[in-house]
């Protein structure tokens, strides 16, 4: 089955401008079989495909799965999926550390993997503190279930050093476009020998370390290189907003890790 492991929805990222049913009808046209929601601490966009799938008319069956992009106090991005029973509130909240996101997710029955990386600035989990701990106690990716090794939004090189961590410490790769516009779909795909149908699904193969086909040369469409300071300022940027939102979602995030023992 053909993926899309990391997309961004209107209704569910703010940064994002393809409606989620649109999304769906253009991975349809493209061959795909499926798409992975990975809003930006939001499950708003599946929320609504949830609400919303039974009216619309597609012309094949295609599987959406439903997960997160969480934005971790000291480890940039990562992509999380929980198993099909559990809805948890506390990801909309970010702020995390990453010790505590993969402790948290793996005590429910989840995954958890860096998306990009090697990517921009703090974004990216290879250029944060959480890293740089991780290998000084000699387990740098022992925590984690996946490595993100393609993502159409990140230099060509950067992808190349992912996939080589992914073989390294022997961890099941993913491929995704990213994409919060409609130039960027269908660059990037994962593919799985056998039928993917729901979070659980996903998971298992995760856990028994399925061997995944994934994209590993840039498509056209594909990354498309910021002016430097341009760069620079976003990831500037994202750095002050990540933490002054951590700050101000402690309150929620204690609530909902109160409420979900």
């Amino acid at each position: 089955m053909k993926f899309d492991l990391h997309c961004h929805t209107k209704e569910g990222s703010p940064d994002a401008k393809i409606p989620v049913k649109d999304y769906i009808m253009y991975l349809i046209d493209m061959g795909y079989d499926g798409m992975l929601i990975t809003d930006h601490n939001s499950y708003k966009g599946y929320d609504y495909y949830k609400k919303h799938v039974q009216s619309w008319k597609l012309k094949r069956p295609f599987v959406v799965l439903c997960g997160i992009e969480y934005d971790t106090l000291d480890g940039g991005h990562m992509l999380v999926i929980m198993p099909d029973h559990v809805k948890s509130r506390v990801l909309e909240n970010r702020g995390m550390t990453t010790e505590d996101l993969v402790t948290y997710v793996h005590a429910l029955g989840g995954i958890v993997g860096p998306a990009h990386p090697y990517g921009n600035g703090f974004f990216a989990y290879m250029n944060t503190k959480a890293a740089k701990k991780a290998y000084r106690l000699g387990k740098p990716f022992d925590e984690f279930d996946f490595i993100e090794t393609f993502n159409s939004c990140t230099h060509p090189a950067c992808n190349a050093k992912a996939a080589l961590l992914a073989k390294r410490y022997h961890k099941p790769m993913f491929a995704g476009t990213d994409a919060h516009r409609k130039g960027v779909l269908g660059t990037a795909f994962t593919i799985f020998p056998y039928h993917i149908a729901s979070n659980d699904e996903l998971i298992l193969a995760i856990k028994n370390h399925v061997r995944t086909s994934v994209t590993t040369e840039p498509l056209p469409g594909a990354f498309v290189k910021q002016p430097w300071p341009v760069r620079d300022m976003l990831i500037w940027a994202y750095f002050f907003y990540n933490k002054l939102g951590a700050l101000f979602h402690i309150r929620a995030r204690r609530k909902h890790l109160k409420s979900s023992k």
